[in-house]
């Protein structure tokens, strides 16, 4: 006989447990923002937010300009102006 909980299953993700949204695959909630975020990655408190689907691309941009910034630095302390 076949289950008949298996047509209450949706493929492909399910419900937060924490604010009751669809957590599609990938999607985690985040405790600090109190939200699902899809391809969650972290929540960085550098730009207070998380770091997940539409702002990935803007986080490594920032990441890279702090890497320019230290090396700039770097450079100025060592050739002593």
């Amino acid at each position: 006989a076949a289950d008949d909980d298996d047509d209450d299953a949706v493929p492909g993700g399910q419900m937060c447990k924490h604010c009751d949204a669809w957590q599609g695959l990938r999607t985690k909630h985040c405790h600090d923002c109190g939200r699902c975020v899809r391809r969650f990655d972290h929540h960085c408190f550098w730009v207070g937010t998380c770091v997940g689907e539409k702002n990935h691309a803007r986080f490594v941009c920032y990441l890279a300009s702090q890497n320019a910034l230290i090396l700039w630095a770097f450079h100025i302390a060592s050739s002593g102006v």
